[in-house]
């Protein structure tokens, strides 16, 4: 994951007017609220297409807001880089990864 450019919120908090913060509290619960809604067709990572050995079926991607279905070939799911899955040296026992069809059946790969 890439960092973005620009100046970190926490330097610019203390001298923004009442107005403004109020302004962009409710401008990220709005995106916040907007990725609640969203939902992704399988369980995984999100990935370039182009970046997957064996990409998934390119059908619909996610569902928006909405409930209109989103058809995305640059993007598939792949398998999830969750830090459950990778960390304490997680990332080098074989086991499936997903994408899964539910999060129950990801979480039973991970058990095993």
């Amino acid at each position: 994951m890439e960092e973005a450019r620009g100046v970190p919120l926490s330097h610019k908090w203390p001298t923004l007017h009442g107005d403004d913060k109020l302004t962009l509290i409710e401008k990220i619960v709005e995106i916040e609220t907007t990725l609640v809604s969203t939902s992704f067709r399988e369980f995984g990572s999100l990935y370039y297409t182009k970046d997957l050995e064996h990409p998934a079926r390119k059908d619909v991607l996610y569902t928006d807001t909405t409930g209109r279905p989103i058809v995305n070939a640059q993007f598939s799911i792949g398998p999830t880089t969750d830090r459950k899955s990778c960390d304490n040296d997680r990332a080098n026992v074989d086991f499936d990864r997903g994408p899964c069809e539910s999060s129950k059946s990801l979480a039973k790969s991970n058990i095993g």
